[in-house]
């Protein structure tokens, strides 16, 4: 094969990775805009009071996935993430497809973002999202909001 298609497949399967974590965290954006309505910030002007009374129509109880929001807020604010760590001077491997099993200088490489295809979970760090109950989360959400008659 010569060098230029090596090169050509390279830059497609890198902008593929780069294309598939865009799409997590439009995703995960997508999923914690969802969450600001039934629990929003209790420092925003919106009124506690009102999110209890739709979460409460909507048999909605603070045990479901889409009422946690930190995954979005690993990857809205990876910059000062990626700054902690360059002041730590750890090694960490980002944007990761695959298990978690690498070394480096010996030691557990950290993860910052990593995507296990067979558990389909996504990991910042120490955390992982199981991305599987997300959606089904937000299918079941549709279905309430469906049944509780607003349109969808």
């Amino acid at each position: 094969m010569p060098p230029e298609s090596i090169e050509s497949h390279f830059q497609q399967i890198s902008a593929a990775r780069d294309r598939f974590w865009y799409t997590i965290h439009a995703l995960l954006s997508a999923t914690a805009n969802i969450s600001k309505i039934l629990w929003p910030n209790p420092r925003d002007d919106r009124d506690q009071e009102d999110a209890r009374e739709l979460r409460e129509d909507l048999h909605i109880d603070d045990t479901l996935p889409l009422a946690n929001r930190r995954m979005r807020n690993h990857f809205e604010h990876i910059d000062t993430r990626i700054e902690r760590f360059a002041q730590q001077k750890v090694h960490y491997i980002d944007t990761n497809i695959g298990h978690k099993a690498i070394n480096v200088n010996g030691q557990p490489a950290v993860y910052m973002r990593n995507f296990d295809p067979e558990e389909y979970a996504v990991t910042y760090q120490n955390e992982t999202l199981l991305l599987k109950s997300l959606m089904e989360a937000v299918v079941e959400l549709r279905s309430r909001v469906q049944l509780f008659g607003c349109k969808t």
